[in-house]
């Protein structure tokens, strides 16, 4: 099993000193750590890809559970995974404190992803951070972030 690393700031990601701006609006970014404790030959063909490590980017005004739930949600909109028990899914906030999403039952984190729609998520891989949003991509997003990870 790997073991991923959770600490990391915005401000490694955008330079020391730049805030994070969509459209005007500030966001904080969610660390999601996704990790199985299946061989490979054991996962479902189509799930192989998923793990790894992905950042949200949600509204920076959310506090720190409804944040998580937020990333969660956008994260399962755009990143299919057919049998979920096979995986461990945490979030992490800007600082590498473990976020406990809001309770499933009392807020829907697709909603919340739809109600946030300028969230984005993204994947970490070999050559950096990619925008892994199913929907139209990021206009300001070039593809680099400066990691840490």
């Amino acid at each position: 099993m790997n073991t991923i690393s959770t600490s990391f700031s915005s401000a490694s990601f955008l330079g020391a000193g730049q805030d994070m701006y969509l459209h005007e609006e500030r966001f904080q970014s969610v660390l999601i750590t996704v990790v199985t404790g299946c061989d490979e030959d054991e996962l479902y063909p189509d799930d192989v890809d998923v793990p790894g490590v992905y950042m949200a980017l949600v509204p920076e005004h959310l506090e720190e559970s409804i944040a998580a739930a937020t990333a969660l949600g956008k994260f399962h909109q755009n990143v299919p995974i057919k049998r979920l028990f096979d995986f461990s899914i945490d979030t992490f906030g800007q600082n590498g404190r473990p976020y406990i999403p809001a309770d499933g039952d009392d807020h829907d984190w697709y909603a919340l992803a739809k109600l946030h729609a300028s969230s984005r998520i993204f994947q970490r891989t070999a050559q950096g951070w990619q925008d892994a949003t199913l929907d139209l991509p990021w206009p300001h997003f070039d593809g680099k972030f400066e990691d840490s990870l």
